[in-house]
């Protein structure tokens, strides 16, 4: 449950929505209607086709963004709003 939310992308100009849905983690980008399956891979880095996601904790540990990883494109941030 701490991942889901709204998170945006300047560099993008961009949201990625993540869910909980059927009990899996479920991410939808932008307009796109069906959302994409996280698989976890760790505590805070999951696979989606093509693609890493890592979120990322601020000193509270709350999370506070996530990166995308996906193939020659590294570090991609986005914040949670």
């Amino acid at each position: 449950k701490s991942f889901a939310g709204e998170y945006y992308s300047d560099e993008l100009e961009s949201t990625y929505r993540v869910a909980i849905d059927g009990g899996q983690l479920k991410l939808r980008r932008g307009n796109q209607r069906q959302p994409f399956t996280l698989v976890a891979r760790g505590r805070d880095e999951f696979d989606l086709p093509g693609s890493v996601i890592r979120f990322r904790r601020g000193p509270n540990g709350a999370v506070v963004g996530l990166v995308v990883d996906a193939d020659r494109t590294r570090g991609l941030a986005f914040e949670r709003r």
